[in-house]
């Protein structure tokens, strides 16, 4: 979910001026992802890169498959800010949901890829953007600068805000706590739901 706002009464403002904030947030991610996202609290030191990739999702993910292919842009320095190791390919969600795959089956290892390339991995969700002086903040409260950045937010389901309640509904995204909602709706509809 990005949201926009324009403020007056940002500090360090040209007289006149506008800043604008971008605020971007995510579901919160189950307990197997957040042990992991522990270390980005260890940071004391502001770090800089020439890009930074926000999120894990399949646009990321492609520029990392790029630059495999044809290698990081000489003397760039890049970091992948996500709060899980994995991205689940969305394609595979048809034969989590029919059994024929397991969920995991469908996750893409980013932290293998990440160091394949040399980009540095960061745990964590990134819960504000100061287009301004160029730095991201993450939930950990750590600040990241940047010369550039790719954002790739990913989906939120908002299916029963938009259609209502009916135990037949199930959002697929966010991916990374699809699993835990779709063992609950199996549990709570087993009649059918296999």
């Amino acid at each position: 979910v990005i949201g926009f706002s324009l403020r007056r009464d940002e500090p360090n403002l040209q007289p006149g001026g506008m800043a604008a904030k971008i605020v971007l947030a995510w579901p919160r991610h189950d307990d197997r992802t957040s042990l992991w996202g522990g270390l980005a609290g260890m940071v004391t030191q502001m770090r800089r890169f020439d890009l930074v990739l926000i999120g894990g999702g399949h646009a990321n993910l492609a520029v990392l498959a790029d630059w495999i292919r044809r290698g990081v842009p000489e003397d760039a320095r890049a970091a992948l800010v996500t709060p899980q190791p994995f991205l689940t390919y969305s394609g595979m969600v048809p034969g989590v949901i029919s059994g024929a795959y397991r969920l995991e089956d469908g996750h893409v290892d980013l932290a293998r890829l990440a160091a394949r390339v040399g980009v540095d991995l960061i745990p964590g969700r990134c819960i504000a953007m100061d287009a301004a002086t160029r730095r991201v903040t993450l939930d950990t409260g750590e600040e990241i600068a940047f010369r550039f950045a790719a954002i790739d937010a990913g989906g939120v389901g908002r299916g029963e805000e938009v259609l209502g309640s009916d135990p037949r509904l199930i959002d697929v995204r966010p991916m990374d706590g699809f699993a835990a909602r779709l063992t609950a709706w199996r549990a709570a509809n087993r009649e059918g739901a296999q």
